[in-house]
């Protein structure tokens, strides 16, 4: 999703997370793999930049459709643009800041896994603001330390939350389809990584197999 804003001379491109069932193939496949920006775009890029492989696979299939929406020829040029994402969308997020990262672009996340080792870090850190950008979490999220397991590291600024009681009865409503028994369980899962309360607002991420039960409470959600 892109949107532009002529008023903030901004370009936002948001990145979906896991939705269907085919994204948890991606988001298992850890296989390291190269990520290789075009050479126009290269200045002091060293060491070899391997990340997640399901989702640099993702990001090609992706690329060239952003590249087009941020740079083709009846395109708007902005000065400012953000990457944004959720979950796997936050991985692919990172994976356009460091492929775009000539714009010098924003980059936030929410419930993001790790996505590369250190040369990707660095390179992020070297170009991705704030400091390799804005990285959100929810205390009891696990989905953020998977990619650890293959030794992809964090980077940016680290922002950690916590989703609290009444949200969380609050999203319990979501889960109609869920017996009773087991509807409190599954919400406490399901909370720390779909659930991002800002003031008095509480923003709910799409969950796979639940957009018809989500749209039916979206006015208390």
């Amino acid at each position: 999703l892109k949107a532009y804003s002529p008023s903030l001379d901004l370009t936002a491109v948001s990145f979906r997370g896991t939705k269907d069932a085919i994204d948890l193939i991606t988001d298992a496949a850890f296989m390291p793999m190269p990520l290789k920006p075009p050479i126009h775009y290269m200045e002091e890029i060293s060491g070899d930049m391997k990340v997640h492989g399901g989702f640099l696979e993702a990001f090609e299939s992706v690329k060239d459709q952003i590249e087009d929406a941020l740079l083709g020829e009846f395109t708007e040029r902005s000065k400012n643009v953000i990457f944004t994402g959720h979950s796997m969308g936050g991985a692919l997020a990172q994976l356009a800041a460091a492929y775009f990262y000539h714009l010098r672009p924003t980059l936030v996340t929410f419930s993001s896994p790790s996505v590369g080792f250190s040369s990707f870090c660095d390179h992020l850190e070297s170009y991705a603001k704030p400091y390799g950008g804005l990285r959100t979490w929810n205390e009891g999220d696990i989905v953020p330390l998977l990619g650890q397991i293959a030794g992809f590291r964090h980077t940016g600024v680290h922002m950690r939350r916590k989703i609290d009681d009444s949200s969380i009865a609050l999203y319990e409503k979501t889960f109609e389809s869920v017996p009773k028994t087991y509807r409190s369980i599954t919400a406490k899962l399901f909370c720390p990584h779909v659930l991002y309360k800002i003031g008095p607002f509480l923003y709910a991420f799409p969950v796979i197999g639940l957009e018809g039960s989500k749209s039916r409470h979206k006015g208390n959600i």
